[in-house]
C-alpha cells in the first residue's frame, strides 16, 4: 500500500496465473475492508486498476496489481 494505491502482489507460473492472483487478492481486499460487493470491486479494477510486471527472470513471475485510492469511498 502507498499513499496513491492499494497494490496486491501475484507469484505464479504462467504469468496470467500471477495476474490473476494479484486481482483476486485485491478484489477480495475491497470487498472485506472497504465494503465493495465483488462483483462490483472486480468491475471497478478492470476499468481503473493498473498492472505492472515486478519479476520475469526468477522461475515465477511476479504481477503487481494496483488499485487507485482516489476511488475509495471517504468516511
Amino acid at each position: 500500500e502507498s499513499e496513491e494505491f492499494l497494490m496486491s502482489v501475484g507469484s505464479a507460473r504462467p504469468m496470467e496465473d500471477a495476474a490473476r492472483i494479484a486481482f483476486y487478492d485485491l478484489v477480495t481486499w475491497l470487498a472485506s475492508d472497504y465494503g465493495f460487493e465483488k462483483l462490483a470491486a472486480y468491475q471497478l479494477c478492470s476499468q481503473v486498476a493498473r498492472v505492472r510486471l515486478a519479476n520475469m527472470v526468477d522461475i515465477l513471475y511476479s504481477v503487481v496489481a494496483k488499485f487507485p485510492k482516489r476511488y475509495l469511498i471517504r468516511s
